[in-house]
């Protein structure tokens, strides 16, 4: 984010401190505070990317003056001949290549020179208050040419300080902290008015004075801390463990420092308050000696921003104040959003503007509601198809476009395209772009054109001229299941001779773009056109993340191009009817000469009947006879943050969950994924004749009937965004006064998510979950025996028993199993069904297990004290066979790891797969608060969804003590979490709710047992709960029943256990499952 330091000319506001050397103070007090006015001067280049975040930009023309006004200052510069005849001017100047280096404002500026005398370069300020008031200058020459020292005086005289009298130039400085500065203390008289003049301290008809920025009412830059981390106003910075690091660089002279810390509900609010802390104050963190410090957030309350100061200390005690620096904790866009621009902020807590009709302007309109400013999140009340007029392009930062909430068939945008250009934190969901011949221009679909964290999300672009997506320029951003089909071939596009090939899908650029669990159908090239660029140094640019991709009937070109590194991963490509060309991927390395290198990594890409995963570089061409040793690397260049499929994986998931399917997939779509799954092209394009690659939208039909279907009166009737029926269920107001935003942008569960974003996600998982019971209900395009498992296993719910796993003593002898008929009163299937064969330790502790929808168990357990950074793992069908086992190493990237205890396995039907928690002490990562050092244990947990890939495992509970034997249950619309608080102190259970399975968790309970209580499992039995408990110290199984997690009536007197039954989960099974493991508990009987 880029957030101007805007100055504020008030006397009051302005920096007031006893001033020994420019900004420098003998008194320990803070100042009572302004932001600096910070001006970053240049070339009158008319570009963009020359400024300093933070900074406003001044592009200079050439001429002999050049005014401009800033917030009420006005500033003049003026070149003035020594001689006082000779003509003089100001001219632009920069170094291109240090931009890219990261200095903005030392890499360019303006120049003062003369025609055949020195020149001095004139700032005149006007419009600040009567006081005393200072100026820091920058000097930094770029180029190797001799420069002198410059001398600076203040209305005529010397400048008050008289070691800054002078200043030597630096020579293109590698950044902005490397520029050579001066700080000019001044005072302003009645009239409001200031001169300051730069000249070189030998004057010689050369002589030149370069001004590359400059700063009112700052410090001297070289004796206060700079060069913050996190950046300032950067609002995605990493606190995911509710810890983040400062750190700056100290200025030679400090020797301790004092720190100020404070968060607030904006960025100005908390910027406020550290800008007014004093000693003492509590936002004062106290005098530490060392550059950096580790400081606590929230991580889950995202709207909360947070400011922080460091005054330098020199050693005669001597404070100079530091700037005040904000940033912000990153957040999740939504639930399923991965790759780098997963943490798009999107319009969270901002306005609720609504979509009332499809015009393409006005009010109501959608065009309306994308050009408004500030955080916006886009409603749509009305479904049908909007034919704009014109190009819709995004600008304003801080969107999200909730195209999930649109009823009917959804939105599909038609005539023309939209866009983001030069934005950032823009989220767009479920929306259909089809744009079509009929408006006469060359348009492409969606863009992400230098834009910076953003992410479009479950889209649909076909019937493009130009390419159906580009991302030129973009920053940290993510396209991910987005259905990009039948770009239009030979349609007249305006840059090409007539009868020419188009058809473009994508082309695609990022620092970092990830771009994963796409389909792209029927598009003759470009699938995807790599085309990273130059950077401002114009060498070559661009980092891409390209995995799990599905492409489809391709003409003559498949992924080609260029970018500085790429990750080409486990992506699908299935030839069609017009395909002619048979690789997947062809660097065009022609300019790596003379723009600098392109590197890839490739692995696991497969090209359907050509090659599969097993011959990794099969499928890259060596154009021009470039071995791949000249460009492939062996490991990837970056982490993906995406949950990676093998390529035949990837190819089902996404043509599962692919495209504008919310509130449900239109029927073109339908018909392109079914085209991919079956090899096939139902259309011909009218020009080309070739199979599959229209030439119009005309050739495949055009649109389809969108009919407009408005919601009904009283669905939302505080207009918050969120209808009136969940506002009920979640305790929230339906009728909120007008304006009141506080329900929306409410967070009653502590997620960071937003109450209207947890509507959102509803909405989305909801529809999954439909469409999921949908496809297992039907028995279209099914084989029989499949049809009939499923019925079998409808059959085997209807006759269910109950089941406990079960260890004895240390867990060496394996897996035992309890059943019961009533889940009160519980015996033993004598004998043991899984040894432990993997671990150091090979122990089966803690056995929890689940089944999945397709009838198989899945079992996992504790497989040592310690040592072990992993939990084992097995499948079976019946319980009596099972799998070779497997270790999972969850934690081997943390290698103080003491131990991974207690994993348990829950099934996340509405998201389709495992979640898998467990306890692990890392040390030193948490405070002890008392507790031993290794055995501070916090949960963690992964997700699956086939126990062969694995999410990165993440913190999952952090409750604020050591916690161990966490449960997860579904309680209705709302998910339940039994855990036992391990401090020496508890040893007793706790729970907690939450409206996901991963938490996080809230309205956390009392105990509810007696100290000495661990392994909780659950069961509903009719209307009530029932918390299954080891007391350990008793030696017995204890029970608490419950109807709403919150009161609880000791049951331990109603159940009964065999001796030595140990930690286990309890779950429903099929009587036949049951039957079976007796059966079998027969049979290892000995007689």
């Amino acid at each position: 984010m880029i957030r101007s330091r805007v100055y504020m000319a008030s006397a009051a506001l302005m920096v007031i401190v006893p001033l020994t050397a420019c900004g420098q103070s003998s008194l320990a007090a803070a100042p009572s505070w302004a932001r600096p006015l910070r001006v970053d001067l240049g070339m009158n280049t008319g570009r963009n990317d020359t400024g300093t975040p933070g900074w406003q930009e001044w592009q200079v023309a050439d001429s002999a003056t050049a005014t401009q006004t800033f917030d009420g200052v006005t500033v003049t510069l003026r070149a003035v001949s020594s001689d006082g005849k000779s003509p003089a001017a100001l001219r632009g100047v920069w170094n291109k290549k240090g931009l890219a280096k990261g200095a903005t404002m030392a890499t360019d500026g303006v120049q003062a020179s003369g025609a055949n005398a020195a020149a001095t370069l004139e700032i005149a300020i006007e419009g600040l208050p009567a006081g005393q008031h200072s100026l820091v200058t920058y000097h930094n020459l770029l180029d190797d040419a001799a420069s002198d020292a410059y001398r600076i005086t203040v209305d005529g005289a010397a400048a008050e300080n008289s070691d800054q009298q002078t200043v030597e130039p630096s020579h293109q400085a590698a950044d902005n902290l490397s520029a050579a500065s001066a700080c000019i203390p001044f005072t302003v008289g009645d009239r409001g008015a200031a001169l300051i003049r730069i000249a070189a301290a030998n004057p010689h008809a050369d002589a030149q004075v370069i001004l590359n920025g400059f700063e009112i009412g700052a410090v001297d830059p070289t004796r206060k801390c700079r060069a913050p981390s996190p950046a300032d106003d950067d609002a995605h910075v990493d606190g995911d463990d509710g810890r983040v690091r400062l750190e700056w660089r100290p200025p030679a002279s400090a020797v301790k420092y004092e720190l100020y810390f404070a968060a607030g509900d904006s960025a100005d609010a908390a910027f406020e308050t550290i800008a007014a802390a004093v000693s003492g104050s509590p936002a004062h963190l106290g005098t530490i000696d060392g550059s950096s410090i580790e400081v606590s957030v929230d991580p889950n309350k995202s709207l909360l921003h947070y400011a922080w100061r460091v005054d330098a200390i020199d050693a005669a005690g001597r404070v100079t104040p530091g700037d005040v620096w904000t940033f912000r904790p990153r957040h999740l866009a939504f639930p399923g959003a991965e790759g780098y621009g997963r943490f798009a902020i999107g319009g969270r807590g901002g306005a609720v503007l609504k979509v009332t009709n499809l015009n393409d302007s006005g009010p109501g309109s959608f065009r309306a509601a994308v050009e408004a400013d500030g955080p916006r999140t886009i409603i749509f009340d009305v479904g049908g198809k909007i034919v704009l007029q014109s190009k819709l392009i995004i600008r304003n930062p801080y969107l999200t476009i909730a195209g999930q909430t649109a009823p009917g068939k959804g939105i599909c945008l038609a005539n023309y395209n939209l866009g983001m250009l030069g934005t950032h934190d823009a989220i767009i969901r479920y929306l259909r772009v089809r744009p079509g011949d009929t408006s006469g221009q060359t348009l492409d679909g969606m863009g992400m054109a230098s834009t910076d964290h953003s992410i479009i999300d479950h889209c649909s672009i076909s019937w493009t001229q130009d390419e159906a997506f580009s991302s030129r320029g973009a920053r940290n951003v993510t396209l991910q299941r987005t259905l990009i089909s039948e770009a239009l071939n030979i349609a007249g596009h305006k840059k090409y001779k007539k009868g020419t090939q188009h058809g473009y899908a994508a082309s695609i650029s990022g620092d970092v773009g990830s771009f994963h669990h796409n389909l792209l159908a029927h598009c003759s090239g470009r699938n995807w056109s790599l085309a990273g660029g130059l950077d401002k140094a114009t060498r070559h640019a661009g980092r891409l993340d390209i995995r799990n991709n599905v492409v489809f009937n391709w003409g003559h070109r498949t992924t080609d191009g260029g970018a500085r590194q790429v990750n080409f991963v486990n992506n699908y490509y299935k030839p069609g009817p017009a395909s002619d060309v048979f690789h997947v991927l062809m660097a065009e390395r022609e300019a790596v000469p003379a723009f600098g290198p392109q590197e890839y990594f490739v692995a696991g890409n497969v090209m359907e009947g050509r090659y599969d995963a097993d011959e990794p570089l099969a499928g890259v061409f060596e154009r021009g006879g470039e071995p791949h040793a000249n460009f492939i690397v062996e490991k990837p260049f970056f982490e993906s943050f995406v949950a990676t499929q093998t390529a035949e994986k990837a190819f089902d998931d996404v043509l599962k969950n692919v495209g504008c399917n919310i509130p449900t997939l239109d029927d073109h779509d339908r018909r392109v994924i079914d085209e991919v799954r079956d090899g096939v092209a139902a259309f011909t394009g009218s020009v080309s004749g070739l199979k599959g690659l229209p030439d119009s939208q005309k050739d495949v039909g055009g649109w389809e009937d969108y009919p407009e279907v408005n919601r009904e009166a009283g669905w939302d009737s505080d207009d918050d965004g969120i209808p009136d029926a969940w506002e009920d269920v979640h305790g929230l107001n339906p009728r909120s006064p007008a304006g009141d935003l506080s329900d929306a942008n409410g967070d009653r569960n502590h997620d960071g998510y937003t109450n209207l974003e947890d509507y959102l996600s509803s909405v989305v998982a909801e529809a999954n979950a439909r469409q999921r019971a949908a496809a297992k209900l039907t028995a279209t395009n099914r084989g029989v025996a499949e049809l009939e498992s499923v019925l079998a296993q409808q059959a085997d719910a209807a006759d269910e028993t109950y089941l406990f796993t079960s260890f004895r003593e240390n867990g060496a002898d394996g897996l035992h199993f309890l059943t019961s008929e009533d889940g009160l009163k519980w015996a033993e299937s004598p004998g043991t069904f899984l040894k432990p064969t993997v671990g150091q330790h090979q122990l089966m502790r803690d056995p929890s297990l689940a089944r999945g929808p397709d009838g198989t168990f899945h079992l996992v357990w504790t497989t040592g004290w310690k040592d072990d950074q992993g939990f084992g793992y097995a499948n079976s069908k019946d319980l009596i066979h099972w799998s070779e086992q497997q270790f999972i190493p969850v934690m081997e990237h943390e290698p103080t790891t003491v131990n991974v205890w207690a994993p348990e396995l829950f099934y996340d039907e509405p998201n389709d797969q495992f979640i898998v928690c467990w306890a692990s002490t890392i040390p030193g990562r948490f405070s002890d608060n008392g507790e031993p050092h290794d055995n501070n244990q916090r949960m963690y947990c992964t997700t699956t969804r086939d126990f062969k890939e694995f999410s990165p495992a993440q913190l999952f509970c952090d409750p604020g003590f050591s916690v161990i034997d966490a449960t997860i249950v579904r309680d209705g619309d709302r998910y339940v979490l039994v855990l036992k608080n391990n401090t020496r102190q508890g040893h007793q259970l706790y729970a907690a709710v939450g409206d996901t399975p991963l938490g996080p968790w809230c309205d956390v309970t009392g105990p509810f047992t007696d100290h000495f209580s661990e392994g909780p499992t659950a069961l509903r039995l009719g209307d009530e709960w029932l918390v299954y408990y080891d007391a350990y110290r008793k030696e017995i199984y204890g029970a608490a029943r419950t109807k709403d997690f919150k009161t609880f009536v000791d049951a331990t007197g109603e159940v009964s256990f065999p001796k030595g039954h140990k930690h286990g989960t309890v779950l429903k099974v099929p009587r036949s499952i049951v039957e079976t493991l007796k059966a079998a508990a027969v049979r290892k009987t000995p007689r």
